[in-house]
């Protein structure tokens, strides 16, 4: 049944054909009935990891636009060569984030040594990477928010 609905020139060549499945000769399976083109199945899907190591990459990128300041010391914390530094400074800027009571320390520190550790801990860019995403669009909203009430009393055809 499923051969008869297999268009010509749309299988793979060596893709074997069953009653409910297509065999991809790369070893991927298909089941009759889904809704995914061959070819999609024949370039490989970035993985999960490098997905969020983009990401990360993209708002470190981000932010060293916005902050020019930052922006010599973001390189040099992603340089592969400065490993062994930047592990030891993300646990301390963390401890000091968690002890930001006491005089000296504050709580910048902590987002700061976990941007630091994500660069070295996969498990970490995902939700790091995400975390700066929706506290960016959490800032522009507020700025939003904040500019529209002097938008509406500097108008004065809104009042009429």
């Amino acid at each position: 049944m499923l051969h008869r609905l297999a268009l010509p020139g749309t299988l793979p060549r060596g893709a074997r054909v069953s009653r409910r499945s297509i065999r991809h000769p790369g070893g991927g399976l298909m089941r009759a009935g889904a809704n995914r083109h061959v070819s999609a199945m024949q370039t490989p899907r970035p993985s999960r990891a490098s997905r969020h190591r983009a990401r990360l990459d993209r708002q470190f990128d981000r932010i060293g636009r916005r902050f020019p300041a930052v922006k010599g010391f973001l390189d040099w914390a992603r340089r592969p060569s400065s490993r062994l530094l930047r592990f030891p400074v993300a646990l301390l800027l963390i401890a000091g984030g968690i002890f930001s009571f006491l005089p000296i320390l504050g709580l910048w520190m902590l987002p700061l040594g976990l941007l630091l550790l994500a660069i070295d801990v996969p498990a970490l860019q995902g939700p790091i990477g995400g975390a700066l995403v929706r506290g960016e669009r959490w800032w522009q909203l507020r700025r939003r928010r904040k500019r529209a009430p002097r938008a509406a009393s500097a108008d004065p055809s809104a009042s009429a």
